[in-house]
């Protein structure tokens, strides 16, 4: 009776087992570790994935789903401000969540959006559709002509760059306050009120500064202050100190932190001996950020730039080929400065160059 049990349990142990049942049972027990690590694993990895900044657009269609549409609202709020992302999807989500009483920021977003619809596919056709929606009331009003109508001509000269690193059409007749509308559009920032951010600082001089970051046509920087540009097109972030109650040039210089750790010295002395209170003008060509060290980006805080930009997760100034302008006061708290950005790359859609502008009323023109 023993024998015959034995002989039973030798021939139904998995030694004896044909190879097609031993595949058969390591797959089955493969199937049953993905069934406990996506029960209770997966969603908690999920919330991880989600809770990065650069998930946003997923993290706030997740919310929608589950109805929380306020939070969503929120999470695309933060996500724009910190990434200024390059295509539409963003614009027109987070425009789709607001009501008849935020008309114009409604119309603003979804003006965002159609102008990254038509980058995508430019013609001399779809920019005049685009200016003939409801988003561009505002931006041909009296005042806002009167305040872009200091720097036509510095406004024109930009975006004769811009239209040419985008490949977009420019019609023949084209006006300054036209140029700073659609500029507004890719997150560029106007002061028309002359205010340099929040630091309670007016410039007496219109100020422009523009960054086009990245290693092809795109690249170039400006400093328009009172008409006369201060800018060329080498590698670097580039710097203009001026006086703060003239508006007077002090210095301005090209500090090339491509692997160059000598510059980046160079940039936090010259930054570090700059007077308080002065006016500083931040833009880059290129790339700006190859040798920023944590020193360095303490000296760009003592300008009331803000630490807002993201890269890999981590809070920077300034991020490698990204386009950055900033106008602020030595001295001023960190957040404070007039500061714009744009990636690189953000997902699969590239970044594009941009603008900061103090623009007091009734500067000469």
């Amino acid at each position: 009776m023993t024998k015959a049990s034995d002989k039973r349990n030798i021939k139904s142990s998995p030694a004896t087992w044909s190879p097609l049942a031993r595949t058969a049972v390591v797959w089955l027990l493969l199937a049953l570790v993905f069934l406990i690590f996506h029960f209770f694993y997966y969603p908690r990895y999920r919330e991880q994935f989600l809770a990065e900044p650069e998930q946003f657009l997923k993290k706030a269609d997740q919310l929608i789903r589950k109805g929380e549409k306020e939070e969503a609202w929120h999470v695309l709020r933060q996500g724009i401000a910190t990434f200024n992302p390059p295509h539409a999807d963003a614009y027109r989500m987070c425009a789709a969540l607001l009501g008849p009483a935020d008309s114009d920021e409604k119309s603003f977003l979804e003006g965002r959006a159609a102008f990254y619809d038509f980058l995508s596919a430019p013609s001399l056709d779809g920019l005049k559709t685009l200016q003939e929606q409801d988003w561009y009331a505002p931006f041909v009003s009296t005042s806002f002509k009167d305040a872009v109508s200091v720097a036509d001509d510095s406004l024109l000269s930009l975006w004769k760059h811009f239209s040419r690193a985008l490949r977009l059409p420019t019609p023949s007749e084209w006006s300054g306050e036209e140029a700073a509308a659609l500029f507004s559009l890719g997150g560029s920032i106007f002061s028309t009120e002359g205010k340099i951010g929040s630091t309670a600082v007016t410039s007496p001089v219109p100020l422009l500064a523009y960054s086009g970051g990245g290693a092809d046509e795109r690249r170039g920087a400006s400093f328009f202050i009172n008409g006369r540009d201060y800018g060329n097109n080498k590698r670097g972030i580039h710097v203009a100190l001026l006086d703060i109650s003239t508006g007077e040039l002090l210095a301005v210089e090209v500090f090339d932190l491509w692997e160059r750790h000598e510059e980046g010295r160079r940039l936090d002395v010259f930054l570090k001996e700059a007077p308080e209170p002065c006016t500083g003008m931040f833009a880059v060509c290129d790339d700006g950020s190859g040798v920023l060290t944590h020193d360095l980006e303490e000296s760009l805080l003592l300008f009331g730039l803000d630490r807002l930009m993201m890269e890999d997760r981590r809070a920077r100034v300034l991020t490698i080929r990204a386009s950055f302008a900033a106008i602020g006061v030595k001295g001023a708290t960190p957040g404070s400065a007039l500061q714009v950005w744009s990636p690189q790359y953000f997902g699969d859609h590239r970044g594009h160059p941009l603008l900061c502008a103090v623009l007091p009323e009734g500067s000469p023109s």
